[in-house]
């Protein structure tokens, strides 16, 4: 703190977690950090981070994911607390006889299975492992699935195309022109050289996309050419594109004929479909009913990270704590004010509040359109509805793709 120096912080953290588990004759493997503040200082936070990332470098280690929790009840200013764990792999002749695992339990051919992860998110539509509105928007130009497009929050932007292009708009409706025309939605749209799309506010949801043929020439970072804001990584600088940037894309293809998708595309977001959580149980049937009975108001404090909300309160029968464990897209969490919080695509990968209940995998491109103020409800269905509401929408997604002209 006196000299203002953090990164040399998470590189001793690593190392420290990495030395236990090498004193027990493993090698490190994978690491996780948690990291808790007063205020959210950014400065302090990057060299922090930047620190880890060095740290599990040095160790030959994978950053796996963490945890940055922002307590101002709990810390003076900007002073933090920061925490690690670190999972090592060791061949079973070489256990240290401090062990206790059941070694004739494991044999050649035992798998340690996982979920994928990125460290860079999915588009804030989030449908099936992918983006519903970004989907139909490559399906709509003839683009690739994964090619980087432009997500635009509550308002949009004014963007001047230097070359001929083919363009596409999907998601929820903005105002909009090009050169004093509406430009349709989920159409494949001819822009000249020199042409500019004004995007203005939003109609019907929070967010919008524009794509365009031949993708933007973005890098891979993890496989992905999303941006995450709070590392400033991926996409383009790792930032919001701002006035004056130029972003290159690649050559549209001279054969292509607009494509226009004749099905209507809606999206009723009253009503988000849930499933029962990990800690169901831990709240009584008046809590459920408060639950599924009352409609909920999105509050300003929306993000790419979670969705707060506002309404009755719902309270847990339990006295203590979650201990901290991982949290999907759509985790439906009950903190101490008693109001939920629904986890998205930037969410945190670990928490300890409870979780009640989790969003269908068919109603998180729901979540990523819900603007402040907007009023839902939840109703509980069972996984096997889950389930088949997912294959349905899948089922859908591919349709079109495979229909259109």
């Amino acid at each position: 703190e006196e000299i203002g120096k953090f990164d040399t912080i998470g590189i001793d953290l690593v190392a420290m977690c990495a030395n236990d588990v090498l004193c027990h004759g493993a090698r490190p493997h994978s690491f996780l950090d948690y990291y808790a503040t007063g205020h959210l200082n950014f400065r302090k936070t990057k060299q922090i981070l930047k620190g880890i990332v060095t740290g599990c470098e040095l160790a030959g280690c994978e950053l796996v994911g963490g945890e940055t929790a922002e307590l101002p009840g709990m810390y003076d200013g900007d002073r933090f607390d920061l925490a690690g764990f670190c999972m090592g792999i060791v061949a079973r002749r070489d256990m240290n006889y401090l062990y206790e695992i059941p070694r004739k339990d494991i044999v050649t051919g035992d798998l340690i299975v996982g979920d994928d992860l990125s460290l860079l998110s999915d588009s804030a539509v989030l449908n099936f492992g992918t983006n519903r509105d970004t989907t139909l928007t490559h399906t709509i130009i003839g683009a690739a699935e994964g090619e980087a497009g432009l997500e635009m929050t509550l308002i949009g932007g004014r963007y001047q195309f230097n070359r001929d292009a083919f363009v596409s708009l999907t998601g929820s409706y903005f105002l909009n022109d090009l050169d004093g025309e509406d430009l349709p939605f989920y159409e494949n749209v001819h822009v000249e050289q020199g042409q500019i799309i004004n995007i203005g506010p939003s109609r019907d949801g929070a967010r919008c996309y524009l794509t365009v043929q031949g993708g933007f020439d973005i890098e891979l970072v993890l496989g992905s050419k999303s941006t995450h804001l709070m590392t400033n990584m991926g996409g383009f600088e790792g930032r919001p594109i701002k006035k004056g940037d130029e972003i290159k894309f690649g050559d549209a293809r001279q054969d292509m004929e607009p494509i226009r998708i004749k099905q209507a595309i809606e999206m009723d977001c009253s009503t988000l479909r849930i499933t029962k959580g990990i800690q169901h149980d831990w709240f009584d049937p008046d809590a459920w009913k408060l639950l599924q009975n009352n409609k909920f108001t999105v509050s300003h404090t929306f993000d790419r990270m979670g969705v707060r909300t506002a309404g009755q309160s719902i309270k847990t029968i339990k006295d203590t704590e979650v201990l901290t464990e991982g949290i999907p897209a759509g985790a439906v969490q009950i903190p101490g004010n008693g109001q939920p919080i629904i986890s998205f695509v930037d969410h945190q990968t670990t928490g300890g509040y409870p979780k009640i209940a989790n969003v269908i995998t068919a109603d998180l491109c729901k979540v990523g359109q819900l603007m402040p103020q907007d009023e839902f409800q939840f109703q509980l269905v069972s996984m096997a509805e889950a389930e088949s509401l997912r294959l349905a929408q899948e089922s859908f997604i591919n349709d079109l793709k495979y229909s259109a002209p």
